[in-house]
């Protein structure tokens, strides 16, 4: 370095490169390795010369050149290609490239036509070997929620792993009566004609019956197939009773409901047994011939429950129109007699004739303030604290029959235009109106 040359800088001069892809010679800086035709390209729009870095995956430089181009947001023509399915349709697939990108696998053209023509490749003989050796030494049973067999599912749950619920040990005296013994601790495994392996909660081997006790929080799947269920221990030469948990109570009451054979003397037992009521005691017998009620004809007024004096609210509930009109009525003038503001009401919907004490709402709000029943008739002064009487009191208000304080309407429409405390303000016009001492200048 001579004395004539300039001090270094630091800065880094350009070099002569070799581009790793194209393997052209460019003029760059030492730590780049591509060539800038190899590290960008154009923007797709026709009329842009911008340029887009290569491993960027945007098309477009900005979203204005992008809404300019009508080719946006379509398939590459060289990536077109269409297929035709079973059905005749022809349609269009997106065709890739390469093992990272092998584009769409689309055959059929909607999922109706993939239901209605897949089938399923035969399996080779090889797969089928596979298959078989892998089962070999498993049961094959099929049981319903277990993957063990029938002998270890006997040992299982007979030696009481697995416990019945408690309302389901609660129809054991009842079924005792029956002859029927509680088996829901696996010790009564069958084999329905379906192939599966089943284990009742209740079974009398004498009679050849069964009783399934079905919680809808486990037996959800067995809704509505209660039919089936039947079949199925009819097929192996069992009846079966099915109860659902909502019926266990009514079942304990009452077993003669559900067509169980008893035994003659428990059920004379039964019928004439005591039981206790809020009333003293009774009998199920007793029970049994209570009568229902007959619906009623006319209310406690004496007014006939027939069509338009009917105010439905539920189903099976009726109820006097006109006595319902009374006590709305009655809400607002407390001095009438009920029974003449009845008759007037019943009479006014089944013969349209006028009802004297019909008011609006507005009139009979009047008439509680000339009663004083009103609950801001009540009021002796405003929230600021002004009496609320002459004169003090709005004029044109007071003509509508309300009371407004007239100091504090005249300090709100003061203080719209001037700056003040509401309070001070109002104090000043209420002395003004009361002792007639002037306003005080703000």
């Amino acid at each position: 370095m001579t004395t004539t040359d300039p001090p270094n800088s630091g800065i880094q001069k350009p070099k002569i490169l070799i581009c790793k892809d194209c393997k052209k010679t460019y003029l760059g800086h030492h730590l780049t390795k591509l060539c800038d035709e190899c590290r960008f390209k154009e923007c797709k729009a026709p009329d842009c010369q911008t340029k887009i870095k290569r491993s960027s995956p945007k098309r477009y430089c900005s979203d204005g050149c992008r809404l300019s181009d009508p080719q946006a947001n379509k398939m590459p023509r060289e990536k077109r290609k269409t297929t035709k399915c079973p059905c005749g349709t022809v349609f269009p697939r997106y065709s890739g490239s390469g093992r990272d990108n092998p584009g769409s696998r689309r055959k059929y053209c909607s999922d109706e036509c993939e239901k209605k023509y897949y089938t399923r490749p035969p399996t080779s003989e090889e797969q089928k070997r596979k298959i078989s050796e892998a089962k070999k030494g498993k049961p094959l049973l099929k049981l319903r929620g277990h993957k063990q067999t029938e002998d270890h599912l006997r040992k299982r749950l007979g030696n009481g792993t697995i416990r019945p619920s408690q309302e389901e040990l609660s129809l054991v005296p009842t079924l005792a009566r029956y002859g029927y013994r509680h088996c829901g601790d696996g010790t009564s495994w069958k084999r329905w004609p379906d192939g599966t392996n089943h284990n009742p909660d209740y079974i009398n081997d004498e009679k050849r019956s069964v009783v399934e006790y079905f919680g809808f929080c486990w037996h959800e799947e067995e809704w509505g197939k209660e039919d089936y269920v039947r079949a199925q221990w009819k097929g192996i030469g069992y009846d079966c009773l099915i109860l659902w948990d909502s019926d266990r109570l009514a079942f304990i009451e009452d077993p003669e409901l559900w067509n169980i054979d008893l035994p003659a003397s428990w059920i004379s037992d039964v019928r004439h047994r005591t039981i206790p009521t809020k009333k003293g005691t009774s009998t199920w017998a007793a029970r049994g011939q209570k009568k229902l009620k007959e619906p009623k004809t006319h209310c406690s007024r004496g007014h006939l429950l027939e069509k338009p004096n009917l105010r439905k609210r539920k189903a099976e509930w009726q109820e006097c129109l006109a006595c319902y009109e009374t006590y709305l009525i009655l809400r607002h003038q407390k001095d009438l007699d009920a029974q003449e503001v009845s008759d007037a009401c019943y009479e006014e919907i089944v013969n349209g004739t006028q009802n004297p004490y019909r008011r609006t709402k507005q009139e009979a709000q009047q008439d509680r303030v000339k009663a004083g029943q009103h609950h801001s008739s009540a009021k002796t002064h405003c929230p600021l604290g002004h009496a609320l009487q002459e004169p003090n009191l709005d004029p044109y208000f007071l003509r509508q029959g309300y009371r407004k304080c007239r100091s504090c309407d005249k300090a709100r429409n003061y203080i719209r235009s001037h700056e003040g405390d509401k309070k001070e303000i109002s104090d000043r016009f209420y002395r003004e109106l009361e002792m007639g001492d002037p306003l005080d200048p703000v």
